[in-house]
């Protein structure tokens, strides 16, 4: 039953067809057994399922009108890696995007849906570290660096926008530290150096 909210709510907006889902969440049943399990875990929902899902014979859809933390966290990834200005990010704490897209899930059918997310917070918190550096909010700025570095930790990127914040705020042992650690990762997984230095 989780998953079928999983999955739905992921597709808020969207009707899936009854037999999409069940494919999608049984794909090692058949096509009987898997539509027997969905109507089992439909009716496991009781009364949530009025109040969340729009139900017919033949589709299925998240009730457009339930906000969903998953749609709103994309939204905002979205505005700030998409805005010019980037008003409000002095207020916004960059633990929103410090989880991945139900961790612990290792259902198939997420892995797209998950990189996916995984990419666009990435960007937004390099886009969030950046401007708070800009700003003179060093200490927001490294935070927001050091959730993306320990999100992906072979991503160049997030490395550098943690090193430049260092730079900006004085630190500059501390920023040849992690250039240098940076340097012996680089050469340990891939036999090359970052695309950037620091002197």
């Amino acid at each position: 039953s989780q998953r079928v909210l999983a999955l739905l709510g992921l597709n808020q907006g969207h009707s899936i067809r009854r037999w999409q889902v069940a494919g999608t969440l049984w794909p090692e049943s058949r096509e009987t057994a898997a539509l027997s399990n969905l109507r089992s875990a439909l009716w496991k929902l009781e009364s949530l399922r009025d109040s969340l899902l729009e139900v017919t014979n033949v589709v299925l859809s998240f009730n457009v009108d339930i906000p969903i933390d998953i749609q709103r966290h994309k939204a905002l990834a979205r505005r700030i890696t998409e805005s010019v200005s980037h008003a409000g990010l002095n207020h916004l704490s960059p633990n929103v995007f410090d989880e991945d897209l139900l961790p612990g899930w290792d259902d198939p059918w997420l892995e797209a849906e998950r990189e996916a997310y995984r990419h666009l917070r990435l960007h937004a918190l390099e886009t969030m570290s950046l401007h708070h550096t800009i700003a003179g909010r060093f200490g927001e700025a490294i935070e927001a660096g050091l959730i993306a570095v320990s999100a992906a930790p072979l991503r160049e990127s997030a490395h550098r926008a943690v090193i430049q914040a260092l730079l900006a705020e004085g630190n500059r042992g501390e920023a040849l530290r992690r250039y240098r650690d940076l340097c012996e990762l680089f050469d340990t997984e891939f036999g090359v150096e970052p695309s950037f230095s620091v002197d």
